[in-house]
Formats: C-alpha cells, structure tokens, sequence
C-alpha cells in the first residue's frame, strides 16, 4: 500500500506542475509578475523617414520566411558613432504552421544626433552572386 500512496502523491505533484504550466507561461508573455513591457516605435516602411531622439531605441520590422532560405541581412553597417544594431530575431506568424513565415524584428539604439541608413537585403547566405530577392534602405534622423 506504502508504495501506491507514493506513486499517487508523486503523481498529483506532477498533474499539479503541469496543469501550473501553461498558466506560467501566459503570465510570463503577458508581462505578469511586475515586469514592465516597454513598447518601441515600430517602422516597416522603408519610404518612411525614422525620427529618433539620442539614447532611444526603435524597431524595423519586414516580412520574412527563413522556411525559403531567406532572411534579412544589413547590407553595411550603420554609422557606428549614431546608430547602433541591439539586436534581431525571427518571429512566427500566428498561427504558426509548417513552411509559413513571419517577422525578423532588428532593434536599434540610437547614440547621438546626426543621421544613419539601414540598408537591409533579403537573400540567400550561400547565393553569394544572386540579386537579393528584395531590398529595404530605412533613413534615420536622430535628434538630440
């Protein structure tokens, strides 16, 4: 009997942590539990101009579908003493299937007053004399 009350309790545990999962999880995207999530200007036109104030951050968001092989890459990069790359990731669009894309998100930090390019181009890595596929050049003004 001893050992049916212990594979009972263990099993409760674990019908407890899993069914405290799922709910972790949403609190956790959701920014629950006193994090604070700080939504940045968000530009995916390239015809539009980026205005930026010194020590800000923004966000250029383009189409993707790295399932193709494709993905953006900066074609140079920008000036360093204005603008500087945070970071970049590939989000999937919902709701997320097998061959379908999404969104690569790159995040600047925008250092001191002047203006930048980002010029991004959506190629193939291992196509090195192919045309990229398409192109993006987003100008940027960075006001103190």
């Amino acid at each position: 009997m001893k050992f049916a009350d212990n594979f009972l309790a263990r099993s409760l545990k674990l019908a407890i942590v899993c069914a405290a999962l799922p709910v972790a999880a949403i609190a956790a995207e959701s920014g629950c539990g006193g994090e604070k999530t700080v939504s940045l200007p968000e530009y995916s036109d390239p015809r539009t101009p980026i205005p930026a104030s010194a020590g800000s951050a923004f966000v250029i968001s383009l189409e993707s579908n790295p399932t193709t092989g494709y993905s953006w890459q900066l074609t140079l990069p920008p000036d360093p003493r204005i603008l500087k790359k945070i970071s970049s990731e590939f989000v999937p669009g919902q709701p997320q299937r097998i061959g379908s894309g999404g969104r690569e998100y790159w995040k600047f930090q925008a250092l001191a007053p002047g203006r930048a390019t980002v010029s991004l181009r959506y190629v193939r890595p291992w196509e090195k004399s192919s045309a990229p596929a398409r192109e993006a050049v987003f100008r940027i003004t960075v006001t103190p």
